[in-house]
């Protein structure tokens, strides 16, 4: 069995967190493009991507300073 969603699930799956989230806040954190583009056009929908550079997370428009002020601790 395969990992990776049905592409033609995801449109539902979109309908269903827009649905949810009208009860209280919800993250969703996603590698399918199809459903960060179907949550995308819900004006009320607010996306940061994010991408790995050299072992650490980076945000879409974030520079030095704009790093939360949290840290992972060591495994």
């Amino acid at each position: 069995m395969s990992s990776q969603p049905r592409a033609d699930l995801l449109p539902g799956l979109a309908r269903l967190i827009r649905q949810a989230v009208t009860q209280g806040q919800i993250r969703v954190v996603s590698y399918a493009p199809r459903l960060t583009t179907a949550l995308d056009e819900d004006s009320q929908w607010n996306s940061i991507l994010l991408w790995k550079s050299l072992g650490q997370n980076e945000g879409a428009g974030q520079g030095l300073l704009d790093a939360p002020a949290w840290y992972w601790p060591e495994r």
